[in-house]
């Protein structure tokens, strides 16, 4: 029985640690105008475009989780292949999405950089895309925005593992 009980034990840690590795697909769009002021529900204000060097997104609820989620790195790739390459882009989580259409909402310059060559024009027009997305490196502080300016981990580098 003990055994058992240590299987059982294992099976759900390894599990609960899956899902930093786990792609969810959904839908994303982006923010029509790029703010010249930035208020965010995370509370990061202008710092926010300094930080995540315009790379940001909002989230829904279940991401965004009452602002714990503030300041998370998430990998972002449109599935749209005739339009988007294969890299995609990474965006920290700076803000809430209440909308029910698409789990996030990018920058326009973190929606931009998921389309291929001349093709970045095309891909807005679309407004909302398939996509995957994952997880990337999360601060461990979390919403606390003085240990995120001393942390500094712009999207390029929050998890940098490769898409699987």
């Amino acid at each position: 029985m003990t055994w058992f009980l240590g299987f059982v034990f294992l099976y759900f840690i390894s599990s609960a640690n899956a899902c930093d590795r786990c792609v969810y697909q959904s839908k994303a769009s982006h923010l029509y105008d790029s703010p010249t002021t930035y208020g965010g529900a995370c509370g990061y204000g202008n710092v926010a475009l300094q930080f995540s060097n315009g790379f940001f997104a909002a989230a829904v609820p279940s991401l965004y989780r009452q602002g714990v989620g503030c300041g998370a790195c998430y990998q972002v790739r449109c599935k749209n292949r005739r339009l988007c390459n294969t890299i995609g882009t990474k965006v920290v989580l700076t803000d809430q999405n209440n909308d029910n259409v698409t789990d996030l909402v990018l920058s326009k310059r973190a929606f931009f950089t998921m389309a291929l060559n001349g093709k970045g024009a095309d891909l807005l027009n679309l407004g909302v895309v398939d996509v995957e997305y994952k997880s990337g490196a999360i601060y461990d502080t979390g919403v606390q925005i003085n240990d995120i300016a001393k942390e500094s981990c712009p999207p390029w580098q929050c998890g940098d593992k490769p898409w699987k």
